[in-house]
């Protein structure tokens, strides 16, 4: 009895410590782009980009990139964020919109994929300002 007690009370323990990390990370972001973007538009597909540039510069050896809205956090903890042999859309359902795709082809939210594959559709199209459309074109390479 005592065993199991405690393993729920550290289950609870490891959660908090998870949640206040996850909060820390959504403050960080919500400050970072008021401070950079503050009202004016921006460009997503271009800071994924910079993200991937960035990741390699750290170490050229990452063959697998997750892509993730930062206002999108897992809601089960058995969810695999790993590359395919075909990229791969994650957010396969949002609360948002009653836990289904808006649209056939949606492709936005989080995505994964490999090094070769990213590289070979070029990245993600730098032309989209603002919310929308990066992720569709993404889809339809």
């Amino acid at each position: 009895m005592t065993r199991l007690l405690l393993g729920v009370t550290l289950e609870r323990i490891c959660k908090a410590v998870l949640l206040l990390c996850l909060l820390h990370f959504v403050i960080i972001m919500i400050l970072y782009f008021d401070v950079y973007f503050g009202e004016d538009t921006f460009n997503r597909a271009k800071l994924l980009n910079v993200g991937f540039l960035e990741a390699l510069k750290d170490d050229e050896e990452y063959d697998c990139f997750i892509f993730s809205d930062v206002d999108l956090i897992p809601m089960d903890d058995r969810n695999l964020y790993r590359c395919y042999e075909q990229p791969r859309h994650f957010a396969v359902g949002m609360d948002k919109f009653g836990f289904r795709l808006p649209y056939a082809g949606y492709f936005g939210g989080v995505s994964g994929l490999s090094k070769s594959q990213f590289l070979k559709i070029n990245g993600f199209p730098n032309e989209y300002w603002g919310w929308g459309g990066e992720d569709d074109d993404i889809f339809n390479r």
